[in-house]
């Protein structure tokens, strides 16, 4: 009896660890953090959702906007160049009109060659890591994006940085000797 119940603590904690997710992973460039889903999902509007209903410290998450080649080169060191991932980059609502779903600016893009090309009429959808899907394009590099139909892909997601407990204790405070200051000045 003891020794099934010690197998059967370890058959649990063995299935605990094994689907539990990857802790997000922090960019020094702009303090956000970054993981993968491959949960899952049936297109894009579909990884938006879930990107959505997912946290990291209090922060939620978001399909990845990438705005500089720093960030990603980071996204490609982290998570490689053999998976093709979305992120969060369509023109669904208006065509060529490129827009991230986080609303950031559309500063910086990286289209492999030829691309984007909206290809039979219906690719509005960003994958990073073109190149590596089935196929050899010469002269492509790592991270290269292609526009897409609305199909399943794993996903990057991406959290704001969140304040440190010990800033937002700082920042009440100083709000709070600022507010008692104002309060004794008006007696």
């Amino acid at each position: 009896m003891k020794a099934h119940l010690t197998f059967s603590m370890v058959a649990v904690l063995f299935l605990v660890a094994s689907t539990a997710s990857a802790t997000p992973v922090q960019w020094s460039g702009n303090g956000h953090w970054y993981d993968v889903y491959r949960g899952p999902v049936s297109g894009w509007d579909d990884a938006v959702a879930n990107a959505a209903s997912l946290t990291w410290n209090g922060a939620p998450g978001y399909l990845v906007s990438i705005t500089s080649m720093a960030e990603l080169d980071f996204l490609v060191s982290q998570y490689g160049s053999q998976t093709q991932y979305h992120i969060g980059l369509t023109d669904k609502e208006q065509e060529d009109v490129w827009v991230w779903q986080s609303g950031e600016p559309y500063v910086f893009s990286f289209w492999a060659s030829g691309e984007p090309n909206d290809a039979n009429d219906g690719e509005d959808f960003v994958i990073v890591n073109w190149q590596h899907q089935n196929q050899t394009i010469p002269n492509q590099s790592a991270g290269a994006w292609n526009d897409l139909p609305n199909f399943y892909s794993p996903f990057i997601v991406e959290y704001d940085a969140v304040p440190e407990p010990a800033s937002l204790l700082l920042l009440g405070t100083g709000l709070g000797v600022i507010g008692l200051a104002a309060w004794r000045g008006k007696k």
